[in-house]
């Protein structure tokens, strides 16, 4: 995460990775109560980052 940047998901959050690019990065969306993604809450992470989690 860049400094001074918020972050758009926290621990607990459930996510939907939309896509998976060959250097692990995840193109995330948030997921409602129900799993449904939230498209409005969307991020790229690192696949390294889960594990963070």
């Amino acid at each position: 995460m860049k400094a001074g940047v918020p972050p758009v998901f926290f621990p607990g959050d459930i996510l939907v990775v939309m896509a998976v690019e060959a250097d692990g990065v995840l193109a995330c969306q948030l997921a409602d109560a129900n799993g449904r993604p939230v498209p409005s809450v969307s991020d790229t992470i690192f696949i390294e980052e889960l594990a963070e989690r």
